[in-house]
């Protein structure tokens, strides 16, 4: 029994499709939506209106109410937090500009993480292969409490 045949109106603001981090694809978002009864549904997927016009084009939102929405990914005081918005212009040119923006960010950290994973992954490997073989030069060493000292 849905929702709606038990008397209640249920939405949900805060969904996500494939286009982002979600499994289902947008129009899968909407089927899953109405099989539950919702009365609306809002697509926020993260940094991207992509998902949104599957959705507005599929020919399948008869009975249910569709917002469509974005998480916006931003810093504030060095802490991520996420904006959630509803009812936006997914053609206007400036949002579409600042999401271009967000994703070059994110990849660009996303490559620089990749390379310090592989540095210190070499700095590991080196490490261990010096230890292995004797050699303590060039290990990395820091004195502990206690007067130990911990190589690395």
């Amino acid at each position: 029994m849905t929702h709606r045949e038990k008397g209640q109106t249920m939405i949900d603001l805060h969904l996500h499709s494939d286009a982002s981090d979600g499994t289902l694809k947008p129009t899968e978002v909407l089927r899953a939506a109405k099989q539950k009864g919702l009365y609306a549904f809002a697509l926020t997927d993260h940094d991207t209106v992509g998902g949104i016009p599957p959705i507005l084009y599929s020919g399948e939102l008869t009975d249910i109410h569709f917002i469509p929405g974005i998480e916006l990914s931003c810093e504030a005081e060095k802490h991520e937090i996420h904006i959630l918005g509803y009812n936006i212009d997914i053609c206007d040119q400036k949002l579409l500009e600042t999401l271009e923006g967000l994703r070059r960010g994110r990849r660009q950290r996303n490559l620089s993480m990749i390379e310090k994973f592989r540095d210190t992954d070499d700095a590991r490997k080196t490490s261990a292969r010096q230890r292995r073989d004797g050699d303590h030069q060039g290990t990395f060493c820091k004195s502990a409490d206690r007067g130990r000292i911990l190589c690395q």
